[in-house]
């Protein structure tokens, strides 16, 4: 092999090795940095060649080429702001909704949208004064659900009955109202959104719509009815009685001195005489069976249920007097009429008129409100029982003279006598005082008791004051209320206060020292007590007529309660009195009969 020219090949080298690299030329020329060693081929020797060591970098790997700068794309960047402004945009409107939208958006457990606000003031019946017979309302500490199609939410009345719950808004809700004691209230409202609502119950402007605007007020809340059974028996045969009528009142102390009727509730018994009477107001109750003459008195409470046995007498009257199915007077105003002209007096003994007048006032201020005057009150009509009421409702003085020929007298007079009052001179000093009075007279709750002078005797119905009777009572139009006048007449007669006190009272003492005031007031209080009872007096002559059209009578003698117990006095005080009515003062009275004692009582 030749030797390559001069110059083109590096010092050391064969031209084997030229021949090993035929660019060597070119790297020589492109090169600016020449090998320091040549590596030998497989075989071959390192003669010839420099053994000069190569650069440390050659032993590192070459560095990866420098990547160029992606430029991002204009679509990726508008991309990007518009996600942006998607949320931007859908927060906005959440925004916008939650103020002005009507109803709330429901994911799931999340909500959006607006939220309705619900408040108000509860009110229901006031349990204390039901239980008296006022129907008044109170603040109630009620619970108020309100539920709409997607959520309930539920708020507790303070005690002055206020609340108010907020809910997310909806179309409509469903709120009830519920407390113990009373029957809940389920109110529909419609939903306003951002307009709040208010629900009151109980107030002046109820609606009977109960949900129609953005202000509802519904009627107070009442209280759960009561009920009552029972059964009712015959009293001899003590077997159930079938097909009878049981009627309850109300008895409460609402209609104690109020004129106003009870509300009745009537059932009948069935085949075995048994009932149920149910929707009984919370209240006091009387009621009776058949007109049997007994009343079974209870309270019922919120959903209580009362088991009322009652017996009645069938095969025979009950003891006692009986219901005739005529009127009694509930409560009593009482009208006094002095009668007394200039020349007649009262009293004989001291002398003083104006005493006298004096303790008879005093009685009719003293009766009502009493556990004596109380005893009536187990009497009753079909309005219901008697009240513990009596008030005095005005005082005349009639001076007129008497009749021509009516003279003070202690001999007896015949009926006939033109001496003797008549009953239709007692009634024209009636008609002279409710002229110059103007005083309340309905017929059914006011009576007028008249009083004339010492020994003045009075004849009616055959009969005198003088020997036979020490005062009646009666009604000047049976058939028609509108025209009729209860009334009752005292005469002030020695009769009276000698047969019937000095004979019957063994202490010698009288409680005021009037003896004719005392006969007076026991005269007209046993008057007073059978009017009340029996007002429209069946007994017309004697013996009577029984047309069952009076009050309470003894069906087989005619008799009234006070004809029961007449001359009966019970034990007397130190100060000669029988009984203690009200301020303190007390006063010598015959008893008067009860059913419920079965005998003649002062209470």
């Amino acid at each position: 092999m030749g030797q390559p020219p001069s110059g083109q090949y590096p010092s050391g080298t064969t031209g084997a090795a030229f021949s090993e690299y035929p660019n060597y030329q070119t790297y020589q020329a492109t090169s600016s940095v020449p090998p320091a060693t040549a590596i030998p081929e497989q075989g071959m020797t390192t003669t010839g060649y420099r053994s000069t060591a190569l650069p440390a970098q050659i032993n590192q790997p070459p560095a990866p080429p420098e990547q160029p700068r992606r430029k991002r794309s204009k679509g990726a960047i508008a991309a990007g702001i518009g996600a942006l402004t998607l949320v931007v945009l859908l927060l906005i409107g959440v925004l916008v909704y939650t103020f002005a939208g009507t109803t709330a958006i429901f994911l799931g457990p999340l909500t959006l949208g607006p939220q309705e606000q619900i408040s108000g003031v509860i009110q229901g019946q006031n349990l204390a004064q039901r239980m008296q017979g006022y129907n008044t309302i109170s603040p109630i500490a009620a619970t108020i659900t309100c539920v709409s199609p997607h959520r309930t939410v539920t708020a507790k009345a303070s005690a002055n009955g206020s609340y108010s719950l907020t809910i997310p808004a909806d179309k409509n809700y469903t709120c009830t109202v519920s407390a113990p004691n009373y029957q809940p209230v389920k109110v529909t409202l419609t939903g306003k959104g951002h307009t709040p609502l208010t629900l009151n119950i109980g107030g002046s402007n109820a609606s009977a719509a109960c949900g129609a605007s953005a202000t509802t007020v519904c009627a107070a809340l009442t209280l759960i009815p009561a009920s009552v059974h029972g059964t009712v028996t015959d009293k001899v045969l003590g077997s159930g009685v079938a097909n009878v009528q049981v009627t309850c009142w109300n008895d409460d102390a609402a209609l104690a001195n109020s004129t106003q009727n009870p509300t009745a509730y009537k059932t009948t018994t069935d085949s075995n005489g048994n009932y149920t009477m149910g929707n009984l107001p919370p209240d006091s109750y009387a009621c009776e069976s058949d007109n049997s003459g007994t009343l079974h008195r209870f309270t019922a409470k919120p959903g209580q249920q009362i088991a009322q046995n009652m017996v009645i007498c069938t095969t025979q009257h009950c003891p006692g007097v009986q219901y005739e199915n005529g009127p009694v007077m509930h409560t009593m105003t009482a009208y006094l009429d002095f009668w007394l002209p200039a020349d007649q007096t009262y009293e004989t003994a001291i002398g003083d008129d104006n005493h006298f007048e004096g303790l008879i006032e005093q009685y009719f201020r003293d009766i009502g409100g009493t556990p004596f005057y109380g005893m009536l009150t187990q009497y009753w009509d079909n309005n219901g029982p008697i009240r513990n009421s009596v008030k005095l409702g005005g005082v005349y003085f009639d001076t007129t003279p008497y009749p021509h020929g009516v003279t003070p007298e202690v001999t007896p007079v015949a009926p006939t006598d033109n001496r003797a009052l008549q009953d239709k001179d007692v009634r024209a000093s009636i008609t002279r005082a409710l002229n110059a009075t103007h005083w309340k007279n309905d017929g059914r709750t006011d009576e007028i008791f008249v009083f004339t002078g010492f020994d003045i005797q009075e004849c009616y119905q055959g009969q005198c004051s003088s020997s036979t009777f020490c005062a009646y009572h009666d009604s000047t139009n049976y058939t028609d209320v509108s025209k009729n006048i209860i009334y009752a007449y005292a005469p002030d007669v020695s009769f009276c206060y000698a047969t019937t006190l000095i004979s019957y009272v063994s202490s010698g003492a009288f409680p005021y020292n009037d003896i004719t005031a005392d006969s007076v007031i026991n005269a007209i209080s046993h008057e007073q007590f059978e009017s009340a009872s029996d007002p429209v007096p069946n007994l017309q002559g004697n013996p009577p007529n029984l047309t069952g059209t009076g009050g309470w009578i003894q069906i087989t003698t005619g008799q009234e309660i006070g004809d029961l117990c007449v001359q009966n006095f019970g034990p007397t005080d130190a100060n000669g009195a029988t009984v203690k009515l009200a301020h303190n003062n007390s006063y010598l009275i015959q008893q008067e009969w009860s059913n419920i004692a079965n005998g003649c009582t002062y209470k």
